[in-house]
Formats: C-alpha cells, structure tokens, sequence
C-alpha cells in the first residue's frame, strides 16, 4: 500500500501459502523495490506501491519426485541480496542464482 510519498504497511505473499524466508530492499536507487525469497525455490521482485510480484524468479532448483523424496526433500530460496543492479538468492540447493535488473525488463 502507499500514501503520498511515504511506505505504509502492505503485505508481501508467496502463492500457496509457501513461508518468506527473506526480504531485502533494494536501495535508494530503487526506493519502492523489494526482493523477497520463500520456501517455494522462488525470488519474487515487488513494488511496494503495487500488490503482485513485478518478476517471479527461479531461485532453487527441485529435485526429480521420486519414491525417496518427500515435500521436505524441496528446494527453499533462504535469502535475497542486492549489488547495484544485481539482485541474487541463495538456498538450500548450496547454489547462488544471480539476476540483472536490466536483463527482466
């Protein structure tokens, strides 16, 4: 949500009702933008003026279903951080899965 130039409170949700695991601000170049990770191997960009993800990114990578694994066995993305206009996340895969702002548009 918004008021005339200044954050109120709002809500950042994953789909499925998957935890958020982080949420890191983007900066002052990007004063409304938000990147925020969960336990669905997602990294979703937000607006923080608008109320659905600008981008959802591949943050994990799932493991093939089988016999053997389980819901537990999943991918979570556990934190977000900004470099410039870089954005990344990291996650329970040991994996760090980087994007550049330019390259979504």
């Amino acid at each position: 949500a918004r008021s005339s130039g200044s954050l109120t409170a709002g809500t950042l949700q994953a789909e499925g009702g998957s935890w958020i695991s982080d949420v890191a601000w983007c900066g002052h170049s990007s004063p409304f933008l938000v990147a925020a990770t969960s336990h669905d191997a997602k990294l979703r960009l937000w607006d923080l003026r608008g109320n659905k993800p600008l981008y959802t990114l591949r943050a994990g990578y799932q493991p093939r279903k089988s016999k053997k694994t389980s819901d537990a066995d999943a991918v979570k993305a556990l934190a977000a951080a900004w470099s410039g206009s870089r954005v990344g996340a990291g996650g329970s895969d040991s994996a760090v899965h980087m994007y550049e702002l330019s390259d979504l548009s």
